[in-house]
C-alpha cells in the first residue's frame, strides 16, 4: 500500500499542479537542445526552426519521469499524434534538467522520420523556462502549434487522452491549411504575423470600422485568429493576421471588400466574405464555423469546399447551368467506406471550368468561380452532378477535368484526385502504379454518350484511400 502512495505522489509531481499558459496564438519561443534521437541526433538544433515551424506537438518531459509513465504517454502520442504520412506534423518530446536515462530514452524512442527526442538543460532551460512562464522540470507539459503558433497547452490528464491528442493534431493540420498556400511554403501568414497578434487587421489605410464575429447561432467567437485572405499582386505582411476581442470583435483597416479565414478557439473553422461597409458602430458579421477538420496535406483550396455550403443538400445537383455553353455530361457514382460499403451521408463537392477552359467568376475570394456544387450520398451511396463537359485551361497545358474533394459531415475534409476523361488527347491514361496511388480512387473515367447525345461517366469514390491522415478522421465520432 505504500509503494503505491509513494507512486501516486510521483505522478503528482510528475503530473499534478497547475499550469500557466503562454497566450493562444502567441508565437512559440525557440530555443537550441541538443538532440538524442531522430533526424538531428548529437546536434545542437532548434526542434523547429529547421522545418519551419509547420505543425506538431512539443512536450517537455522532466528528466525524473518514471520511464513506464513516460512509455505510456509516448504511446499514445505515437497512435493520436501522428497521422499517418503526413511529414508536415512531427513530434517533439524535450527531456528538461538532465541528459535521460537509459529507461527513459528508450521509453520515448520511436523511428519515425517526424518523431524527435532531445534535452534541454543549463541556461538553455533557464531561457526556455521563462519564455514559457512555466517549471519544465516540474510536470510534463504539451503544446500543439502550427506555423510557429501555440494553438493548444496540454497539461499531462490531457496528453494521455487519446482523444485530446487527436484533436490539437487535427486542430494544428487545419490551421497549417490556412496559413500556408501550398507544399512548399515554408513560411507562411501566421509566421509573418508578429508575436503576439494585433487586434486589427491592416490591408491599407484609412479609418477602421470594427467586425464583431458570431457563429450561426449568434454566439459571438471570442478570442478567435483571423486571416485576411491573400490579395493579388500583395505579400504577406504582418498585418493579415489578427485576434478577436473577448466580444469577438476586431478593426479592419482598408479593404472594403475582403475575405477572412476565422479558426475558433476550439478549432473550428470558416472562410466568410466581408461585405463594403462605412467605418462606425459595431457590425455584427456571422460565420458558419466548419467541423470538418482539413486533412491530407497539402490541399489548397479546401477551406473553400466549406465555403457556401448549403444547409440543405440533395443527392443530385447541377454544376454548370442547363443552358451553358458545351456538351452535356453527368456524373455519377457510388460513395465506398475503407471496406468497400455503401457510405451514406458523404457530401461530395465539386467545381470546374466551363467549355472555353476557364473558371467563371474566379477572384481572391472566390478560387473555385461558380461552376460549383455539393452532393450527399443517399443509403446506397449514390449521387450525382448535372453539368457541361468542361473545356482545358486556354494554354493547352492540362487535360479536361473536375476538381473532387470530400466532406466526411463532422469529422474531416480532403481532396480527391481530379476526374479526367480517357477520350482526352490531352491526358493519358494512369499506370497501375498511379492507380494504386490514387486518392480516392482513380478519377480517370471512359466518356460514354446517351441515346440523347449527352455523355456520362462512372466515378467511385472510396473514403480515405491513400489520404494521410484519414485514420484518424475515421476514428472520430
Amino acid at each position: 500500500m505504500k509503494r503505491l502512495w509513494r507512486w501516486a505522489f510521483g505522478l503528482f509531481l510528475v503530473f499534478g499542479g497547475p499550469v500557466r499558459a503562454l497566450p493562444q496564438w502567441a508565437a512559440m519561443p525557440a530555443f537550441d537542445p541538443l538532440h538524442l534521437d531522430g533526424p538531428y541526433a548529437g546536434r545542437v538544433v532548434c526542434p523547429m526552426c529547421t522545418h519551419g515551424y509547420d505543425a506538431g506537438l512539443q512536450v517537455f518531459v522532466p528528466a525524473d519521469t518514471p520511464p513506464a509513465v513516460a512509455s505510456r504517454l509516448a504511446a499514445t502520442l505515437r497512435t493520436a499524434a501522428l497521422p499517418a504520412g503526413d511529414e508536415r506534423f512531427r513530434v517533439f518530446l524535450i527531456v528538461t534538467g538532465a541528459t535521460p536515462g537509459p529507461g527513459l530514452r528508450a521509453a520515448l524512442k520511436h523511428d519515425a522520420a517526424n518523431w524527435h527526442v532531445a534535452e534541454l538543460r543549463g541556461d538553455a532551460l533557464a531561457k526556455a523556462e521563462r519564455d514559457y512562464r512555466s517549471r519544465l522540470t516540474d510536470q510534463v507539459l504539451g503544446h500543439a502549434f502550427a506555423q510557429r503558433r501555440m494553438l493548444r497547452q496540454l497539461d499531462a490528464a490531457a496528453l494521455q487522452d487519446a482523444a485530446a491528442v487527436r484533436r490539437a493534431a487535427d486542430d494544428a493540420m487545419s490551421l497549417l491549411a490556412l496559413a500556408v498556400d501550398g507544399p512548399d511554403d515554408r513560411r507562411g501568414h501566421l509566421w509573418m504575423a508578429a508575436a503576439e497578434l494585433p487586434p486589427a487587421l491592416r490591408a491599407g489605410g484609412g479609418r477602421a470600422r470594427r467586425l464583431c464575429l458570431v457563429d450561426g447561432e449568434g454566439r459571438a467567437m471570442g478570442r478567435a485568429l483571423v486571416m485576411l485572405r491573400p490579395i493579388p499582386g500583395e505579400r504577406v505582411s504582418a498585418g493579415h493576421s489578427a485576434q478577436a476581442d473577448d466580444r469577438g470583435c476586431l478593426g479592419l483597416h482598408g479593404a472594403a471588400d475582403a475575405s477572412l479565414a476565422v479558426f475558433a478557439p476550439d478549432g473550428a473553422l470558416a472562410v466568410r466574405r466581408v461585405a463594403p461597409a462605412p467605418p462606425g458602430a459595431d457590425r455584427p458579421l456571422r460565420v458558419e464555423p466548419a467541423r470538418e477538420r482539413i486533412i491530407g496535406l497539402s490541399c489548397e483550396g479546401c477551406d473553400h469546399a466549406l465555403v457556401g455550403r448549403p444547409r440543405a443538400i440533395a443527392t443530385r445537383a447541377r454544376i454548370a447551368p442547363e443552358h451553358a455553353a458545351g456538351t452535356p455530361l453527368r456524373i455519377e457514382g457510388r460513395v465506398l467506406d475503407p471496406a468497400g460499403r455503401p457510405a451514406p451521408g458523404i457530401v461530395v463537392y465539386a467545381y470546374q471550368t466551363d467549355a472555353g477552359g476557364r473558371y467563371p467568376g474566379q477572384d481572391a475570394e472566390h478560387p473555385h468561380g461558380r461552376l460549383r456544387a455539393w452532393v450527399r450520398s443517399d443509403a446506397r451511396g449514390r449521387y450525382r452532378f448535372d453539368t457541361r463537359r468542361p473545356g482545358a485551361y486556354p494554354d493547352g497545358a492540362a487535360p479536361q477535368h473536375v476538381h473532387f474533394h470530400v466532406i466526411e459531415p463532422g469529422r474531416c475534409t480532403y481532396y480527391i484526385d481530379d476526374l479526367t476523361f480517357d477520350d482526352d488527347p490531352r491526358g493519358r491514361a494512369p499506370t497501375a502504379a498511379e492507380r494504386a496511388q490514387a486518392r480516392g480512387g482513380s478519377g480517370h473515367v471512359q466518356p460514354r454518350r446517351d441515346a440523347d447525345g449527352r455523355w456520362r461517366v462512372v466515378r467511385d469514390i472510396q473514403l480515405g484511400r491513400q489520404v494521410p491522415g484519414h485514420a484518424a478522421c475515421a476514428a472520430a465520432t
